[in-house]
């Protein structure tokens, strides 16, 4: 399957790919740093988790707009939770897509590049297991138990 950027309609395809041993969903190839470089400008974060502050408020987590286009991927939509099922979220940002699918009843954890966001969704949504880092050099333990 191939996906596109939802967040800026900017150009290009995302090949993603299911291995079929684990079934651990990736993008393939991975994108270089100046691709996603484009898709994160400077203020990125802070307009982010002002609108994700923004559904707290209105206690609609569950409703953001970003989950629901996500949902509309096959791949995303085809994964059901079942007792067992964890996901890993490389680049999860402030955590929205975690939080949903942990609220979901998926056991989750979270590695992420930039440290505010991490903050962020350890204090605004609770997400204990999320580490700071990329995973070029992962900053979180190897061993998780979720």
């Amino acid at each position: 399957m191939v996906a596109q950027d939802l967040q800026y309609l900017l150009s290009g395809d995302f090949p993603i790919v299911r291995c079929s041993g684990c079934e651990l969903v990736y993008l393939s190839p991975q994108p270089s740093e100046a691709v996603v470089a484009k898709h994160y400008p400077p203020r990125y974060f802070e307009v982010y988790t002002s609108a994700v502050k923004h559904l707290i408020a209105e206690g609609r987590l569950h409703e953001d707009e970003y989950v629901h286009r996500l949902n509309r991927l096959g791949p995303i939509r085809a994964l059901e939770a079942r007792p067992g099922r964890r996901v890993l979220d490389i680049g999860c940002g402030c955590g929205l897509f975690l939080f949903n699918m942990v609220s979901n009843g998926w056991r989750g954890a979270g590695l992420e590049p930039s440290e505010q966001a991490v903050t962020f969704a350890r204090q605004q949504l609770g997400l204990s297991h999320i580490w700071h880092g990329d995973t070029a050099s992962p900053k979180f333990p190897l061993k998780v138990r979720l």
